[in-house]
């Protein structure tokens, strides 16, 4: 399924899929939803083609159709209000992020200076609309001057979605999203704009983000020299022969020894041998084993 195409126009509403989009957004109301409006929109729209490439559909008037007239429509309606419940904090993870922090930062860092290698890489698969990949940014740039120890970094996000990945670009998010960041890493790593708040240039100068389909070889190969990856909460909605493709994705984008971070639920148990389950505090932290089983 290709992805869906979908990016963001800050212009006024004139097309005929904004104007769709407006009377999602009053259904979502008519039935209780959050009161969309603004830059909150663009949260409705990427949520409305999030579940357009689940079920197949290219444009927002077909959606609008399925809501609305085809049997169905209202259970996917349910579901498009249970998406819109869902919008990823920063830092939504802290459990894992403090063991990449503290444990495993340390550890690639060390390994670095043994190669004489400078430069940390970091990879968020699925990133949606760019807090755990931000968030990722915030914390190297605070060890930037500790455990980093003279190492520059970048942090690559990706996701299927055209939509989520100008979204992310973008950099722009509502107060609302900004109650897990503490306070110093709010007034650090992002300025006012509006009512919204933007992430400092600081920080998107290490962070990119690129439109990439797990399942497309073609666009996966091009990832080499990670230090980590994080997937969580990815695999586990792959039938098992996409899910080993994948991994053999992860393990050759992964550099020797490299780490890669799933959801505290998932496990790799009858998907790959490729990978060590690393004894942390934390669950769902493995490592590369560099000799791959075939």
């Amino acid at each position: 399924m290709k992805p869906i195409l979908s990016p963001f126009s800050s212009k006024i509403l004139e097309t005929s899929a904004d104007s769709c989009l407006l009377r999602i957004r009053d259904l979502v109301k008519e039935e209780g939803g959050s009161n969309e409006s603004g830059s909150g929109l663009e949260h409705l729209e990427y949520r409305c083609h999030k579940r357009m490439h689940k079920i197949g559909l290219n444009t927002l008037d077909s959606y609008w159709e399925m809501l609305t007239t085809l049997p169905g429509g209202q259970a996917e309606l349910g579901k498009l209000l249970q998406e819109l419940k869902c919008r990823t904090p920063f830092f939504s993870n802290l459990s894992q992020l403090d063991e990449f922090r503290n444990v495993v930062l340390p550890r690639i860092v060390e390994g670095k200076k043994k190669t004489g290698l400078a430069h940390v890489r970091i990879w968020t698969v699925e990133c949606g609309t760019g807090e755990d990949t931000y968030s990722l940014g915030m914390i190297l740039q605070e060890e930037s001057s500790r455990v980093l120890d003279g190492c520059t970094f970048e942090v690559l996000g990706t996701d299927c979605d055209e939509g989520a990945v100008s979204f992310a670009r973008r950099a722009l998010y509502d107060a609302q999203g900004m109650r897990s960041v503490n306070p110093h890493f709010r007034q650090s790593y992002f300025v006012a704009a509006g009512n919204q708040l933007k992430i400092s240039l600081q920080i998107k100068a290490r962070v990119k983000f690129e439109l990439v389909d797990l399942l497309k070889d073609s666009q996966m190969t091009f990832i080499k020299g990670m230090d980590a990856i994080f997937c969580c909460n990815v695999l586990s909605h792959l039938e098992r022969p996409k899910k080993q493709r994948v991994l053999q994705h992860f393990w050759a984008a992964l550099l020797p020894h490299g780490y890669l971070f799933l959801g505290e639920s998932e496990s790799l148990y009858g998907a790959s041998q490729n990978f060590e389950l690393l004894d942390l505090r934390s669950t769902g932290v493995y490592q590369k084993i560099p000799q791959r089983t075939l």
